[in-house]
């Protein structure tokens, strides 16, 4: 669980943390009565991501969504939950199941490539955010990471013309991605000359 949630988790009295569970408990009936209202879907991810690092809500989460079994909606927040909590291998797999229902979606073959790139499979990232462009040219995001790709691969041209791409598509998004960057070679470097 990240750092920030648990923080959160913390600060929560005993009591308002049951009454979090309890609502947990109703929206999992209120997905499985409707499996097909999204918003049900985001409050219950929503409320997954609050009610504890037990990992029992996670728990409960993933069984509804096999319950529910072709809500790709529901395949996606897992996918994303499962992110949120460094749960790489079932990231990956939800976000497969999810594309199995619906390929044409590039958010899903965009974060099934994020999943690809912490784990340091760049080739299958690249892959993946390749069908996200395919799908959604105009998505600075999957530019932007497919540009982080490829310098990982070393292809100095496949991350220049990414980045173009990405510029096309947001220039303010590009140049705080590129801020971004400078920033944290600047610490790295700080750090190495101490």
């Amino acid at each position: 669980m990240s750092s920030e949630a648990e923080e959160d988790l913390e600060n929560v009295d005993p009591v308002l943390h049951q009454c979090l569970k309890k609502v947990f408990e109703k929206q999992v009936r209120v997905v499985e009565s409707n499996p097909k209202d999204s918003w049900a879907w985001l409050r219950l991810a929503n409320l997954a991501l609050k009610t504890g690092p037990d990992n029992e809500a996670v728990e409960v989460f993933e069984d509804t969504v096999l319950h529910a079994k072709d809500s790709y909606l529901g395949w996606f927040l897992l996918g994303n939950l499962m992110g949120r909590l460094q749960m790489w291998s079932k990231a990956e797999s939800a976000y497969r199941k999810a594309i199995q229902l619906e390929r044409d979606d590039a958010a899903l073959w965009i974060n099934l490539g994020g999943v690809f790139k912490v784990q340091g499979r760049f080739s299958a990232a690249l892959r993946a955010l390749l069908r996200a462009v395919e799908l959604n040219p105009e998505h600075t995001t999957a530019w932007l990471d497919l540009a982080s790709v490829y310098s990982e691969l070393g292809d100095n041209v496949g991350c220049r013309a990414a980045l173009e791409r990405a510029c096309d598509t947001d220039p303010l998004s590009v140049k705080e991605y590129i801020k971004a960057i400078e920033e944290q070679s600047s610490n790295a470097s700080d750090c190495s000359g101490s």
